[in-house]
């Protein structure tokens, strides 16, 4: 069977030299799995690795089954340590009866042919839509920027944490419980804060403001 990298122009050792730094010597085996995650988990996956040495696929198990915009480092440690205790036990629970005559090996092995391998194979899901829309807001920005650099511009490392925002404004709309006064008001009076806090930096540098005056932004 061919290797699923020889179809692609990038190898796992190309692919890899893109992570964070705190992932570039992660096995090439895991390569993949990692890189296939949406940017706004590429970070905290990052800060947990340099913080402590886990089980990348554990890792990337946890965070696909999560579905979870906002987790931590210390969430992804905490599920990495608890999977590799878990696996720990039972391998010191097969030890012990090694001596007897019949084999237990197979009751104690069942769990593990009960564990799926679908959320591992499953891909993420998909952000061309956030990468698109961010990449949308970067020409109505600066609108003699060309489509190809704005669509570089939104998988860049600079924009990483406006992706992000894009990503959860994105999934704080669409959830079921959007509807909801406790949620709308919620988020009305989170965009109006943040709105004055970014004005208020923007008045801070005059020369920016007055380039926002002269492309026609509005100022209030």
């Amino acid at each position: 069977m061919p290797d699923p990298w020889e179809s692609s122009a990038e190898t796992p050792e190309r692919a890899r030299e893109k992570l964070p730094e705190s992932l570039r010597d992660i096995p090439l085996s895991d390569v993949e799995a990692v890189a296939s995650l949406p940017m706004i988990y590429l970070k905290p996956l990052a800060d947990a690795y340099a913080t402590e040495k886990f089980d990348i696929p554990r890792a990337v198990e946890y965070i696909n089954t999560s579905n979870n915009v906002f987790i931590t480092p210390e969430e992804i440690c905490e599920a990495a340590r608890s999977s590799s205790a878990s696996g720990g036990i039972e391998a010191e629970g097969e030890a012990a009866p090694v001596s007897l005559p019949t084999p237990p090996p197979a009751p104690a092995e069942k769990p593990k042919e009960t564990k799926p391998a679908a959320p591992e194979a499953s891909a993420p899901q998909p952000i061309r839509e956030d990468l698109d829309h961010l990449a949308r807001l970067l020409m109505l920005c600066f609108r003699d920027m060309p489509k190809i650099t704005a669509e570089s511009m939104a998988e860049s490392d600079l924009l990483r944490e406006v992706l992000a925002v894009v990503s959860a404004k994105r999934l704080a709309v669409g959830s079921k419980y959007a509807a909801s006064e406790f949620v709308l008001l919620t988020l009305l009076y989170l965009f109006h804060q943040s709105e004055k806090e970014i004005r208020d930096s923007i008045n801070q540098k005059p020369s920016l403001k007055k380039l926002l005056e002269e492309k026609g932004y509005p100022q209030d």
